[in-house]
């Protein structure tokens, strides 16, 4: 469980784990963009202070974290983006109200480097942009992983990649190709 938390929550850091709505249907794969870097954060080794459309801080509120494992945490996550900096911070609950917090559970807070680059657009149509991250700080411990995504912006609504099944994010070759309807963050 541990280890399928830290996996999720590397991927929350770049708020690449996370949709709201309705869930989308189809295949939903993504083609090449413009190649457009409208907002870009520069590269996400770089650590500039460039503002991009992600300022700001994202919540999104109390869900399961794994809606198909019938014992299930449930957290509510809060993104802080700044220039290319990003700060993510997990609240892990026992219950679906997130009323009553799990005591053993770490609440990790991660820190790290993004970049947003190329649009994409998905096959339902939904232009998207890719997300580049790079977590170097862990509950304080230096960390180093990445995570590749895409997202989009509806009025103060962020929705992430489905990085369920293959495409899951590991590589930027496996960068979610459909969007996650399922939670999202608000602004």
């Amino acid at each position: 469980m541990l280890k399928k938390l830290i996996v999720l929550f590397a991927m929350v850091t770049i708020l690449a784990a996370c949709g709201g709505g309705s869930s989308s249907t189809g295949s939903d794969s993504t083609s090449g963009g413009s190649g457009s870097d409208t907002g870009s954060g520069g590269d996400a080794g770089s650590g500039g202070e460039t503002g991009t459309v992600l300022d700001g801080v994202w919540v999104k509120s109390c869900g399961p974290v794994d809606p198909s494992d019938p014992e299930t945490l449930y957290d509510i996550v809060t993104a802080t983006f700044s220039g290319n900096n990003f700060t993510s911070n997990i609240k892990n609950y026992l219950d679906a109200g997130c009323s009553i917090p799990m005591s053993e559970a770490p609440n990790p807070i991660a820190e790290g480097v993004f970049s947003i680059g190329a649009e994409v657009t998905t096959s339902s149509g939904v232009v998207a942009q890719e997300l580049d991250s790079h977590v170097t700080r862990y509950s304080g411990a230096d960390f180093d992983t990445y995570t590749y995504t895409i997202f989009t912006i509806e009025g103060n609504v962020l929705y992430m990649g489905d990085d369920n099944g293959f495409n899951d994010g590991t590589t930027s070759a496996l960068r979610p190709t459909a969007m996650n309807y399922n939670r999202a963050f608000y602004k």
